[in-house]
């Protein structure tokens, strides 16, 4: 249930920072020489190679792991250059990408008012800076996946 009830909290957010006065955020899908995710409070730019196919790197690093049927979302998730969702052992996870450091620490603390803690996950840093995080739909899958992916 953790993952609905993140997906809520995402969904509380976006509407709120729909519904204020703060700054805009965009996120463009297309992959560009220099991405930029800006909220009210920081920036966070990276920059990417134009040959890469993110989201093929995302799905694929899912699937070496066991997590199948990577389902890419056009949902907005605070920080995360992506995100979608995959199975793992016949629980719904959901996958994200984080440009850097501090796009992954700004997404914790932005969901840390909900319950959610970057414990309750698997993160993996990848070359370059980015880091994968894998949210199970039920916590007693959380140990496979960090043994998976946290080595």
């Amino acid at each position: 249930m953790k993952i609905r009830y993140l997906s809520s909290c995402v969904l509380l957010l976006l509407f709120a920072a729909c519904s204020s006065n703060q700054e805009t955020t965009e996120v463009n899908s297309e992959i560009a020489s220099t991405e930029t995710v800006e909220t009210s409070t920081s920036v966070v730019s990276e920059e990417t190679d134009a040959s890469s196919n993110a989201t093929g790197s995302l799905a694929k690093i899912s699937e070496s792991g066991g997590c199948v049927g990577y389902q890419q979302s056009s949902e907005f998730a605070p920080f995360a250059t992506q995100w979608g969702t995959c199975t793992f052992e016949g629980t719904e996870v959901q996958a994200y990408e984080f440009p850097n450091q501090t796009a992954l620490d700004e997404f914790f603390k932005t969901v840390s008012g909900f319950g959610i803690t970057i414990e309750q996950n698997s993160v993996k840093p990848i070359e370059g800076g980015k880091f994968y995080v894998w949210a199970p739909d039920d916590a007693t899958k959380l140990s496979s996946l960090k043994s998976i992916f946290e080595k």
